[in-house]
């Protein structure tokens, strides 16, 4: 069992979807100003909501679906959780097919500090196939990454909008568990247009 490294006042946000049968989550953290309690979550829970109906899903295709936003407080290891779970406004609305499970766009959240500890990375899966290069080469177009940046800086102020701060979150160190978490506000974020390879999200994968 690992180790629980705490993150005071931190909110962990989990958006769990599935994108073409493959069940996968990317992992956001969201810092409180203030002692977490039940309503912090439900209103985090409402602004990534609002977010992926809004802004996130006419990035994507069909294949990608939302089903369920988990928020914990990671101040104590039995730290409140709110499970919020999506039917509507949740699934990609972008034409074409998808590109296969296995290609992502990355978004990297830079905190102005060097070292791994001080980066995030943001994986955005059911790429359309139209917005990716014919030539081989795994690029999509620099319009389409310029509109998955813009989305990843709507989440950050959307957040800021609610009182809470987007974070870059470190649980350990040279391999070894923290005593307790490093977290970090992003200064920019970065959203190349190169495709990276996920084996993890292949449908079928382990």
């Amino acid at each position: 069992m690992s180790t629980f490294v705490p993150a005071t006042n931190t909110i962990r946000v989990a958006v769990e979807y599935n994108q073409s049968g493959h069940l996968s989550v990317n992992v956001y953290h969201v810092l409180s100003p203030h002692a977490i309690v039940s309503a912090d979550l439900t209103s985090i829970a409402a602004v990534f909501a609002s977010w992926i109906g809004s802004t996130l899903i006419p990035l994507v295709t069909a294949s990608w679906s939302a089903y369920n936003i988990n928020a914990r407080d990671l101040t104590t290891s039995s730290g409140i959780i709110l499970d919020t779970p999506l039917t509507s406004s949740n699934t990609g609305t972008h034409s074409g097919s998808p590109a296969p499970n296995s290609t992502a766009l990355v978004t990297s959240w830079r905190t102005g500090r060097a070292g791994r500890s001080f980066r995030g990375r943001t994986y955005l899966g059911s790429i359309p196939q139209g917005v990716i290069s014919s030539t081989g080469d795994n690029l999509v177009t620099t319009g389409y990454a310029a509109s998955v940046a813009s989305a990843m800086s709507a989440l950050q102020g959307a957040v800021a909008t609610a009182g809470y701060s987007l974070v870059v979150a470190s649980f350990r160190n040279g391999g070894a568990p923290r005593t307790s978490a490093v977290l970090t506000a992003p200064t920019s974020l970065i959203v190349n247009t190169k495709l990276d390879t996920t084996r993890t999200r292949m449908k079928g994968a382990d």
